[in-house]
């Protein structure tokens, strides 16, 4: 109660000293628009669908069809200059409303969101305005909280160890912190006020919101064991309003309505909502209790003194649960506290000695030689320093020692905070031991071969793939895939370990016989180097250390070039006839049936067969006969089509399926086949074939069935020759 009379005292002077608030704001005219972003707001008339947070005071709050607060104020000012209409689309809460901006709500969606900070999750959907709004962010604790090194003040959110952080659910704050302080847990609520309730019942430690909503809900919600311990540098709310991905012409709009609110017109929105929240009416009742708080002035400092004192007890009882060691030292180098921890490491007696310079042992000389830093430049230390237990275990700490500077401009004493990274050094150490086994192994290797860490940064680029690449490892160790990849294959681009560690499938398009087992991938690719093109194969596998933790991943090259050139040369006489190379028998037996499907119809069949190859093997011998063959071939060759199957299928017998061909057209090709057969000769000879087509419109005749009339035909044909002959 005291604490509110002193806000409601503070408040009341505030007010006397003329802070009022005001809702007039400086009129602006229409902004210019281009011609393009005048028809688009035409196309949508003037009506844009946005999605709110329904509980977010004092930035926005949705309550009986009403959208208030400092965010719709300022967004309604960009309407206002834009010409735009906001048509607001409800929601329950804040994870709905990114849902249906996601467009994930079945029949909701909402071009829109006003108030939102810009992430890289966000920007998969989202484009964003320049900042309409900027706001700090602040801790929120209980009054009795203390850090780690005995601050109030949170200064530094890596010593926060196993301390609980609430946010509401869905906010960009969440994303972020998990990143960067991984030592923090994390806890999440439905709204903004059971955020100010976990830390109140102590069911988190700590919260983290925008100052502006930490001052009100405290303020309006009478929170008064809680307070603000201090901002995070780095995390300040750049308030942007958000639009879906493919409306940027709206986004440029809404920038210039943006660039249009004056500093004046914010504080004046600010105040509206902030500085003038008060839970009860001032009255001369409230200047009575006002007259009693200085008349009891006294009451109060003593009152004051006996919480300091049990807030001073409950600080070293909290720090002497702590695993870090902790101590405080005076200005004359006298331990005045010792955290349970640090009494259980350190030899009392010879810990004193040792502050005092009386002790010869190197480790004490150098903790002494810290102190003094921090006393004489009055600025805190930090050092990585090996400290021997009384029980002469040997352990890695951190150190921290922070002056407490008083008024004087003299360090009243020494706050010491040693944090044990023993297991921590011992694990980087057996990481980089195994890396300089895979550095040292990979060197040798025969093939290119490279290897990245976990997060995907090169670590290691043998001699094959420096010579492959004509790159060096200088250039390209501690880069990323859009580095490294370059020097490869001319362009940015993930690569095998890169879709391994971030456990995502391969572009089938890209790569070739592409195959997985657990913890590897297996391709083959092409690759272009002194441009030479090379069929390479590429295999990445995933690295762990003893642990089974992933590490790292590798990825080596072989180039299979020849090998591929040998196979499609086996391939290539496997389905071809060595005289004329035309496809041979295999391939067509082995393809034919294919062409039962009716997607092939109508289709078309000229057998041929030559009548006069013996007369030219018995009488020029078989070499011209050859000729003969290969000419023939030629013939058959020029009247093919993309489409067709030519194949040699005996001796002197050769087929043309012709596919998606009419009747007329099979008939005018079989004359054109006839003409320039007519043309060939061979040693002066002409050369004499019979041929014979058949034809069908769908599938109703078998394929089977057009090879035997194709034959027939052939045959009366090849006997039409004979007794012509005989004439």
């Amino acid at each position: 109660m005291m604490r509110k009379l002193v806000i409601s005292l503070l408040l009341v002077v505030f007010i006397t000293l003329g802070c009022t608030q005001t809702d007039e704001f400086i009129e602006y005219d229409l902004v210019d628009l281009t011609a393009d972003q005048i028809a688009y707001l035409e196309s949508v008339d003037y009506t844009i669908t946005m999605c709110v947070d329904p509980d977010w005071e004092p930035y926005e709050l949705y309550e009986n069809g009403e959208f208030t607060g400092i965010a719709a104020d300022l967004v309604y000012l960009v309407a206002g200059r834009t010409g735009i209409t906001f048509e607001i689309i409800e929601t329950e809460d804040w994870p709905e409303t990114l849902r249906v901006s996601r467009g994930e709500v079945p029949g909701q969606s909402c071009k829109v969101l006003p108030f939102l900070n810009q992430t890289p999750a966000r920007e998969e959907w989202l484009i964003f305005t320049e900042p309409i709004f900027v706001d700090p962010q602040v801790f929120i604790t209980r009054q009795e909280f203390v850090t780690r090194d005995g601050n109030s003040n949170i200064t530094d959110p890596s010593l926060l160890i196993d301390k609980t952080l609430v946010l509401p659910e869905g906010t960009s704050v969440e994303e972020n912190i998990r990143n960067d302080f991984p030592n923090i847990n994390i806890m999440t609520v439905q709204s903004e006020r059971d955020v100010f309730e976990a830390i109140e019942l102590g069911l988190a430690d700590f919260g983290l919101r925008s100052r502006m909503i930490a001052y009100y809900v405290i303020r309006q919600e009478g929170y008064f064991n809680l307070r603000t311990a201090g901002d995070l540098a780095g995390y300040e709310n750049n308030l942007r309003m958000g639009v879906h991905k493919d409306e940027v012409i709206l986004r440029d709009i809404l920038d210039l309505g943006i660039a249009t609110i004056t500093p004046e017109e914010t504080q004046a929105i600010v105040n509206k909502y902030v500085f003038f929240v008060i839970e009860e009416p001032i009255d001369y009742f409230l200047i009575f209790l006002i007259g009693t708080f200085f008349i009891s002035i006294t009451g109060l400092f003593v009152l004051f003194e006996r919480r300091f004192r049990k807030a001073n007890a409950e600080r070293r009882k909290l720090l002497n649960r702590m695993p870090t060691l902790v101590w405080y030292i005076n200005a004359d180098k006298e331990v005045v506290f010792m955290n349970q921890s640090a009494k259980s490491f350190f030899e009392l007696d010879l810990f004193v000695r040792g502050l005092k310079g009386q002790e010869a042992s190197p480790q004490y000389r150098e903790l002494l030689q810290l102190i003094d830093e921090a006393y004489t430049k009055k600025r805190t230390v930090k050092k990585e320093l090996t400290l021997m237990s009384r029980t002469e275990e040997s352990k890695t700490f951190v150190l921290h020692i922070y002056p407490e500077i008083r008024a004087s401009n003299k360090v009243e004493y020494l706050s010491c905070v040693a944090e044990d990274i023993t297991s921590i050094k011992v694990l980087i150490q057996k990481t980089e031991a195994l890396n300089r086994f895979l550095g040292g192994t990979i060197e040798h290797l025969p093939d290119p071969a490279f290897i990245v860490n976990q997060e995907g940064v090169l670590t290691h680029w043998n001699k094959a793939i420096e010579e492959l690449t004509n790159t060096p490892k200088e250039n390209v160790i501690g880069s990323q895939f859009e580095g490294y990849s370059k020097v490869i294959y001319g362009y940015s681009t993930p690569l095998l370990v890169n879709y391994l560690l971030e456990e995502k499938a391969v572009p089938k398009e890209r790569y070739l016989d592409t195959k997985t087992e657990t913890d590897k991938l297996f391709v083959e690719t092409t690759l272009t180097i002194a441009e030479k093109p090379l069929m390479i194969q590429a295999v990445a596998a995933i690295i762990r250390n003893n642990q089974g933790e992933v590490i790292g991943a590798i990825e080596t090259f072989r180039d299979i070039t020849e090998i591929k050139l040998k196979e499609q040369t086996i391939t290539y006489l496997s389905q071809h006839d060595s005289m004329t190379k035309l496809l041979n028998r295999t391939y067509f037996d082995q393809v034919r049936d294919r062409y039962q499907d009716e997607t092939y119809y109508p289709l078309a069949i000229i057998l041929a067969d030559l009548n006069n190859l013996k007369v030219f093997n018995d009488t020029y011998g078989h070499e011209i006969g050859d000729r003969v063959l290969i000419t023939f071939a030629g013939v058959l060759q020029r009247n093919e089509n993309e489409k067709d199957v030519l194949a040699r299928i005996g001796g002197d017998e050769f087929v043309l399926l012709m596919p998606n061909t009419p009747e007329a057209e099979a008939k005018r090709r079989l004359e054109v086949i006839r003409h320039d057969l007519s043309a060939a000769k061979v040693e002066g000879v002409s050369i004499q074939a019979a041929l014979g087509l058949a034809y069908s419109k769908d599938t109703n005749r078998s394929l089977k069935e057009l090879l035997q009339q194709a034959e027939t035909a052939m045959y009366e044909d090849k006997e039409q020759y004979h007794q012509n002959r005989k004439k």
